[in-house]
C-alpha cells in the first residue's frame, strides 16, 4: 500500500513545466483517480465483507464441530458419528483456510 501511496503523491506533485507534459500528467490522474474509485467500489466492501462475517462463521462452524466431537468422545458415543464428524471438520477447515487467504488477499488490494 505504501508504494502506491507514494505513487500516487508523485503524480499529484508533479512539477509542470510544458502544456504537453500538463495534458500527460492531467491523463495519469484522470486514470488513478478512476482505478481509486472501481478498487474502492468492489474490493473494500469485499474485504469487509470477509472479515467481518463470513469469516466468523467459518472459524465458529469448525469450532462448533470440534466441541460436537469432543462430546461425542467423551460420552461414549458411536465411533462412526466420530468419524463423520472428523472427515466434517477438516473440510470446515480446508473452507476457512480459504477464506482467510481470500481476506489477506481482498485486504491487500
Amino acid at each position: 500500500m505504501a508504494t502506491l501511496a507514494m505513487a500516487k503523491n508523485f503524480f499529484l506533485t508533479l512539477p509542470l513545466q510544458d502544456p504537453a507534459e500538463s495534458r500527460i500528467v492531467a491523463v495519469a490522474r484522470a486514470r488513478w483517480a478512476m482505478a481509486e474509485r472501481a478498487a474502492r467500489c468492489y474490493v473494500r466492501p469485499m474485504s469487509s465483507f470477509l472479515s467481518t462475517i463470513l469469516l466468523p462463521v467459518a472459524v465458529g462452524a469448525v469450532a462448533l464441530v470440534l466441541l460436537l466431537g469432543l462430546f461425542n468422545m467423551m460420552r461414549g458415543g458411536s465411533p462412526n458419528r466420530s468419524q463423520k464428524l472428523m472427515r466434517l471438520r477438516v473440510l470446515l477447515q480446508f473452507v476457512a483456510i480459504v477464506i482467510t487467504m481470500l481476506t489477506v488477499w481482498a485486504m491487500g488490494h
